[in-house]
């Protein structure tokens, strides 16, 4: 048997900087304040959007994925796939996967909690590190809470 290393890679390339301005954007439209868009000004509007709960901001940028785990990951990812009764819950599996900036959030709130599944939660906290890094401000928060 081969041990294989759980890996997270993000596929898409990230501008951090243009989805923030993308998202403020969406924002302020909703807020009916453009006007106010300055240069800079797109990390702090996000990050007090999120703080005061309105995430539906984020769900206009989606981020695609490809994780390699095992079957049982997968499962806790996909549920009720026909795989199921055929493979080994241990057989290394790759999954394409894309979600929108809120559900990320939401996966990672749910998978890379304490209570999560060891494995789940080590993949999901990889895949954390890297969003992170890519568009800090969306992910800040739950950074400081699981990393």
């Amino acid at each position: 048997m081969k041990i294989i290393e759980q890996s997270a890679e993000i596929i898409d390339k990230i501008n951090g900087e243009e989805i923030l301005k993308k998202i403020e954007l969406a924002g302020r439209t909703c807020y009916q304040s453009m006007d106010k868009i300055k240069p800079g000004s797109a990390a702090e509007f996000v990050a007090s959007r999120i703080k005061a709960g309105h995430e539906s901001i984020l769900e206009h940028v989606s981020v695609t994925v490809k994780l390699i785990t095992d079957r049982g990951v997968l499962a806790e990812l996909t549920r009720h796939r026909e795989a199921r009764a055929v493979l080994p819950m241990s057989t290394k599996t790759e999954i394409i996967m894309t979600a929108n900036l809120r559900e990320w959030r939401t996966i990672f709130g749910q998978r890379c909690a304490p209570s999560a599944h060891p494995q789940m939660r080590d993949l999901m906290l990889k895949l954390l590190r890297k969003m992170s890094d890519a568009i800090p401000v969306v992910f800040d928060d739950l950074v400081d809470m699981y990393l």
